[in-house]
C-alpha cells in the first residue's frame, strides 16, 4: 500500500468523523429544542416538533448516507483490513 493512500485515506477518516460529529451535534439540538417544546407547551409547539422529528429523520439519513459513501471512498485507498483496523480507532477516538 502506497503512502499516499494511506495519508488520503487518514484524511478521509478525519473528514468523516468531524462530520459525523457535527450531524450529531445538530440532532442533539433538535433534541434539546423538542423536550424545551414539550416541557412548555406540547399543543402549541406540535408543528414544530413534528418538522424537528423530520430534520432528525433526515440527519440519521445523511449520517447513514456518509457512512456508505466514505466506506466505497475509503476502498480505494486501503485494503479492507487496514479500514477494519481504521474503524476501530476511529470509534475509540469518538467514544472519549
Amino acid at each position: 500500500m502506497k503512502l499516499e493512500n494511506i495519508k488520503k485515506a487518514k484524511e478521509l477518516m478525519n473528514q468523516v468523523a468531524n462530520n459525523y460529529e457535527l450531524r450529531l451535534l445538530e440532532r442533539k439540538q433538535l433534541e434539546l429544542q423538542i423536550n424545551k417544546y414539550i416541557l412548555e407547551n406540547p399543543e402549541k409547539y406540535i408543528k414544530q416538533i413534528d418538522e424537528m422529528f423530520d430534520k432528525i429523520g433526515a440527519i440519521e439519513a445523511t449520517i447513514m448516507k456518509e457512512r456508505l459513501r466514505s466506506q466505497i471512498q475509503m476502498k480505494k485507498y486501503i485494503t479492507a483490513e487496514q479500514y477494519m483496523k481504521a474503524k476501530e480507532i476511529a470509534i475509540k477516538r469518538l467514544s472519549k
